[in-house]
């Protein structure tokens, strides 16, 4: 599955940063000259991340299968 995945969704944040919801492979999020993975491992209620919001506060909302 993984050497087949789909971005679902892209959002950038306040800093900078962009970040991307997969269909497969959790969440990615690419920093100047670093990039981050997070799985259900770190957290994420699911692996399928659907949707990406920043909110008022700068923290980053994820949307997946498994709720927010």
């Amino acid at each position: 599955r993984r050497g087949r995945d789909i971005a679902m969704c892209l959002a950038e944040d306040h800093e900078g940063s962009l970040w991307m919801g997969t269909l497969y492979s959790g969440l990615w999020r690419w920093q100047p000259r670093r990039i981050k993975a997070y799985s259900t491992t770190d957290g994420l209620p699911h692996e399928n991340v659907w949707a990406l919001c920043e909110g008022k506060d700068s923290d980053v909302w994820v949307g997946t299968d498994g709720g927010l």
